[in-house]
C-alpha cells in the first residue's frame, strides 16, 4: 500500500515511582510489571530464612485482605506457602530471582498480571523508568503520524499517578490536531497501561459533553464503589462523529486494553487486532519489608450495561487480524469508507453489506441499511421478504431483516407470518407466537386470499410450541431440584435430578488437565438440613425434541467470582434427567 507519510515522532518519559510505606499504603496503578532499570543493577544481600518466611507470610496475609476475591487471594497465598514448606524457595538467595519466582507462582494460580513481586535495594540509584526518552514536548506519546487526512496516533502507555495530569496536558495539547481529518487511528499494540482518568480525558474528546459512564468498578476489601465518565468540560473541540479505528494485540494490556474496551462498549470505534491479553483488574502496590514490594488487584472492573469486563478474556477486536497486518487493514476500511460516498445500492451490494455484518455485533446495522435501500426505492416488501429467508441460516440477521417489513409494510398479513418464522428459528418462542397470532388477525380483518395458509402455520407451531413449553416446564423442575438441594441440604432432590451415571467435569486451574468428578461423590458434600449461601440461577434452557442444554450460574453473597455450569439433559422414559455437568469459575 503506498501511502504518503508525514511523521512527526514526540517523545517522552513517564517515570514510575514506586511509593516507600508500610503495608497499608499503596499506590493504584492500571499497568502490568514492565519496568525497566536504567542503572546496572547494584550488589544485594542474601536473602535469609527468617526475611523469606516473613515475606511469605505478608503475601499471604495481604491477599487475604485486599485481593479482589478473597477466596482466590487464600487460594494464592496457600499455594506459594505450601511452596515455601516443600523448599521451592530454599536455594533463591538472589531477591531478584526470589521476586520473579514468587511472581511466577502467584500468577500460575488465577493469570492475573497485575499480581507481581517486585524487589529494590534500600539506597541504590535505581530509577524505574519506561524507557523513553526525557525533555519531550509532548510527554507520554511516543509517536504521532500523519497519513493524508487521516491522523495516526500510537501510545506506548497512559502514565502512572505520579505524572497523570502532565499526560492529560498533552492529550489537550493534541486533541486540535484530530479537528478537521477524516478518520483517526489509535495504536495502543503492546501498550503495557497506566491511569484509566488519562483514558478518559483522551476519549472525552470523541463524544458529546453529557457525561458517558465508561466503567463501573467495585473494590472488595474497603466495600468501594465507583465509576468513571467522559467529561463534560474539554478545552477544544468534540469530534463525535469522527470515525475512530484502534489497535490492539497479544500484548495490549490493562489501561491499554480499557481504551478498545470503552470504545467497543459504547459502539464508538472500529477494534482490529489479536485478542488482548486480559489485565483487566486495577491494582496498587504494597511495601512487604525494605526491599521487596507486592502488586495486588484490589479493584473489579465491569462495563456499565454488560455487566462484564474483560479480566483473562481480554478484549476482542471486531477484526482479528495478524499483528503486522492490522494498519494496512485500518487504511483499507478509511479508504473504502471514502470511495463509499457514492454506495452501491443494488440489492446485490445490500445482500453483501449484510453478509458482511459480525452476526453478533448487529445492533441497528441492518435496519439502517434496509432503511436506506428502501427510501431509495431499491427495495420493497417482496424484496425485503425475500432477503430475510436467504440469511434463515442465520437467525439473528433473519429477524433483524424481517422485522423491518413489520414497520414498513405493518399492513400486510405475510410481513408478521414470515417474521414470526425468523423468531422460530432464532427460538424466540413467545414473540414468535404473537406475530403468528398478528398475521392471522390482519388476514381475516381484510379478508385475504392466504387466510387459510397463516392458520395452518400457526396451527403447526402451536402443537410445536405445546410441546417444547411442557418440556421446559419440566427442564426447570429438575433444574430447580439441583439448585435447591445443593443449597437448601435436600440432597434428596439430588437424586430426583441427576442420573445415576453422572459425572462432573473441570478444567484443573493448575495442570489445565480434565478433572472428573463421579456424580455420587458430589452428591456426598451436601448434608441433610446444612444449608449454605449458594444463589443458583437458570439463565438459558435450549431443548431439541429428547436433549437439552442448559446453562446455570451459581453466585454467593459479596463474592467477586461465579460457578457456571452447562447441563445436558435427556428425556429417558418420559424423564427428565441431568446425565452431564461441566462447569468453571469467572470473575463477576
Amino acid at each position: 500500500m503506498s501511502k504518503r507519510l508525514n511523521v512527526i515522532h514526540f517523545t517522552l518519559v513517564f517515570v514510575l515511582c514506586f511509593n516507600t510505606c508500610f503495608s497499608l499504603d499503596f499506590i493504584n496503578n492500571r499497568g502490568i510489571n514492565h519496568t525497566q532499570f536504567t542503572d546496572s543493577t547494584p550488589a544485594f544481600l542474601p536473602v535469609k530464612k527468617s526475611e523469606l518466611k516473613q515475606i511469605v507470610n505478608r503475601i499471604s496475609d495481604s491477599l487475604k485482605y485486599y485481593y479482589v476475591s478473597i477466596e482466590e487471594g487464600v487460594e494464592a497465598g496457600n499455594y506459594i506457602k505450601n511452596q515455601l514448606e516443600n523448599g521451592a524457595y530454599d536455594s533463591l538467595k538472589d531477591p531478584k530471582q526470589l521476586a520473579e519466582k514468587l511472581t511466577e507462582d502467584l500468577r500460575s494460580v488465577h493469570g492475573d498480571l497485575h499480581l507481581f513481586v517486585s524487589h529494590r535495594e534500600q539506597n541504590s540509584s535505581q530509577s524505574p523508568s519506561h524507557g523513553s526518552t526525557p525533555n519531550n514536548r509532548y510527554e507520554g506519546l511516543s509517536k504521532v503520524s500523519f497519513m493524508e487526512d487521516n491522523i495516526y496516533v500510537k501510545f506506548t502507555d497512559f502514565g502512572d499517578w505520579n505524572n497523570a495530569n502532565d499526560a492529560r496536558q498533552t492529550i489537550t495539547k493534541l486533541a486540535p490536531l484530530f479537528e478537521n481529518k477524516n478518520a483517526l487511528i489509535i495504536d495502543v499494540r503492546d501498550n503495557l497501561g497506566g491511569v484509566p482518568y488519562v483514558v478518559s480525558h483522551l476519549l472525552s474528546y470523541f463524544f458529546d459533553k453529557t457525561p458517558k459512564k465508561l466503567a463501573n468498578y467495585f473494590i472488595r476489601y474497603n466495600d468501594t464503589n465507583y465509576s468513571i465518565y467522559t467529561e463534560p468540560n474539554v478545552s477544544g473541540t468534540r469530534l463525535p462523529d469522527l470515525p475512530i479505528y484502534v489497535l490492539v494485540n497479544e500484548k495490549t494490556a490493562s489501561a491499554g486494553e480499557e481504551l478498545a474496551f470503552w470504545l467497543q462498549g459504547q459502539n464508538r470505534a472500529t477494534v482490529i487486532g489479536q485478542n488482548t491479553i486480559g489485565a483487566g483488574y486495577g491494582a496498587m502496590e504494597h511495601r512487604l519489608n525494605e526491599r521487596f514490594f507486592i502488586s495486588i488487584s484490589n479493584e473489579t472492573e465491569v462495563d456499565p450495561v454488560t455487566n462484564k469486563g474483560f479480566q483473562i478474556t481480554g478484549v476482542k477486536p471486531h477484526i482479528v487480524i495478524e499483528n503486522e497486518k492490522a494498519l494496512d487493514k485500518a487504511m483499507e476500511l478509511i479508504e473504502a469508507k471514502a470511495q463509499s460516498g457514492t454506495p452501491d445500492l443494488s440489492l446485490e451490494g445490500l445482500r453483501e453489506r449484510i453478509s458482511a455484518i459480525d452476526v453478533n455485533n448487529i445492533g441497528t446495522s441492518i435496519s439502517q441499511l434496509i432503511t436506506r435501500y428502501h427510501t431509495a426505492g431499491v427495495i420493497n416488501h417482496s424484496a425485503i421478504n425475500e432477503l430475510g429467508y436467504a440469511f434463515m441460516h442465520q437467525p439473528k440477521k433473519a429477524v433483524a431483516i424481517l422485522r423491518m417489513n413489520t414497520i414498513l409494510y405493518s399492513f400486510y398479513p405475510n410481513s408478521f407470518d414470515s417474521y414470526a418464522d425468523a423468531l422460530v428459528a432464532n427460538k424466540q418462542y413467545e414473540l414468535a407466537k404473537t406475530n403468528y397470532e398478528k398475521a392471522v388477525e390482519l388476514a381475516e380483518l381484510k379478508s385475504n386470499r392466504n387466510l387459510a395458509v397463516f392458520q395452518e402455520n400457526q396451527n403447526n407451531f402451536l402443537a410445536t410450541y405445546r410441546t417444547y413449553n411442557q418440556n421446559l416446564k419440566a427442564i426447570r423442575e429438575v433444574l430447580n431440584h439441583y439448585i435447591q438441594g445443593t443449597s437448601a441440604g435436600e440432597p434428596e432432590r439430588l437424586d430426583i435430578a441427576f442420573h445415576d451415571d453422572l459425572n462432573l467435569y473441570s478444567i484443573d486451574g493448575k495442570t489445565k488437565d480434565l478433572k472428573i468428578w463421579p456424580g455420587r461423590d458430589y452428591k456426598k458434600i451436601f448434608k441433610k438440613g446444612e444449608k449454605n449461601n449458594r444463589i443458583g440461577r437458570i439463565v438459558s434452557i435450549d431443548v431439541e425434541n429428547n436433549i437439552a442444554m442448559a446453562k446455570v450460574e451459581i453466585t454467593r453473597p459479596n463474592s467477586t467470582t461465579k460457578f457456571i455450569d452447562f447441563m445436558m439433559l435427556l428425556k429417558i422414559k418420559d424423564q427428565w434427567k441431568i446425565v452431564h455437568k461441566s462447569y468453571t469459575k469467572i470473575p463477576i
